[in-house]
């Protein structure tokens, strides 16, 4: 600015001056807070995202991990399983005998199958009931076919050897006679 005579021309272009210089401080002051405001605001949002996104990984790892350990589970039981049920049928053939059904030792056996029989049932094992049925691959393994009066075609006639269910899947089939 130009230099007047006046003392007070002098003082009021100063301070013109004085007062330019603050605002122009100011205003770059205010765009680098507010650029820092706008890179904190998107850093806020990328790590919202990323946290969302670790929080649905985690909820499906815990689900795949509970799903795992549950099959893991089940094919423990079915193969521990499928080592009993020899040892079930053997009671059940000598169950079977009318030989010392008041022997000690006779209701002895008696009570362990029992207890086997609860075992299973307590783990979702059951035996199927396939007499009278009809035949069904999936769950009947035909050993024999013979013509029985007062039953229907393709039905069991008779089971020689109990099928077992393992949550309504097939663990063991049942094998049988059926009447053709």
């Amino acid at each position: 600015m130009t230099k007047k005579n006046s003392s007070s021309k002098e003082e009021k272009t100063v301070e013109v001056e004085e007062k330019q210089e603050p605002e122009t401080k100011t205003c770059d002051f205010e765009d680098e807070v507010q650029e820092e405001v706008i890179e904190d605001d998107s850093r806020i949002e990328d790590l919202m995202i990323q946290l969302t996104r670790l929080q649905a990984d985690f909820k499906n790892y815990k689900m795949r991990s509970e799903k795992e350990r549950g099959e893991l589970v089940s094919f423990g039981i079915k193969r521990l399983s499928n080592e009993l049920l020899p040892v079930i049928d053997n009671f059940e053939r000598a169950l079977k005998e009318d030989v010392g059904k008041e022997d000690a030792f006779y209701q002895g056996i008696s009570l362990i199958y029992d207890q086997l029989m609860t075992v299973l049932a307590d783990n979702k094992i059951k035996p199927m009931d396939s007499l009278g049925e009809p035949f069904d691959p999936e769950k009947h393994h035909a050993v024999f076919l013979e013509e029985v009066e007062g039953i229907e075609l393709d039905c069991v006639s008779e089971v020689l050897q109990k099928g077992y269910l393992f949550e309504d899947q097939v663990l063991r089939p049942a094998m049988v006679k059926v009447c053709k």
